[in-house]
């Protein structure tokens, strides 16, 4: 599977238990995703990608704990820590309108609504409790603009723009 055709939806960050079961930080909030699932793609050690039986999938509390085909034991699960997990983008559930997936959102341009000045490009997204944020660079220099209907404004990805109205004070 090439990387293109896949997303990546979370990483493991370490094991529950002594019988082989992973802990995984989730970055995708839609649990229909993974409704059926007994596979998935997990990043291997020369960066490519391998497939991997799924036994049981479980949430625990901000986790999503998975148990995969041929990891029983504490040591082979914690020899997995650290490593991406994917996914077929062809899994993902339509969004209703002004939601957007991370990956589409990515590399957006970003522009200040009333000056129509480039800000910069999205560069990754922050989850936080409340809001997600945005972090946009342009060069050397970062803003972290909050995702509130308030502040984004508008988004375009047929023109790969986003429109912001900044608070006062935040640049």
């Amino acid at each position: 599977m090439e990387h293109g055709d896949s997303l990546l939806i979370g990483r493991i960050v370490g094991f529950h238990g002594v019988r082989g079961i992973v802990k995984v930080q989730c970055y995708i909030d839609s649990p229909a995703v993974f409704d059926d699932l007994n596979e998935i793609w997990i990043e291997s050690d020369n960066g490519g990608l391998s497939r991997i039986a799924i036994e049981k999938i479980k949430f625990h509390k901000r986790n999503v704990l998975f148990s995969f085909q041929g990891i029983e034991d504490r040591d082979s699960a914690e020899s997995l820590k650290g490593k991406n997990l994917f996914i077929n983008q062809d899994r993902l559930p339509d969004l209703e309108d002004d939601e957007y997936y991370w990956k589409d959102l990515i590399g957006i341009k970003v522009f200040e609504l009333e000056s129509d000045s480039y800000i910069g490009s999205l560069k990754s997204i922050i989850q936080t409790g409340g809001n997600d944020v945005y972090v946009v660079k342009k060069e050397d220099e970062e803003i972290l603009i909050p995702a509130i209907g308030s502040v984004v404004k508008s988004i375009d990805l047929d023109k790969n723009s986003m429109y912001v109205d900044l608070p006062e004070g935040l640049v």
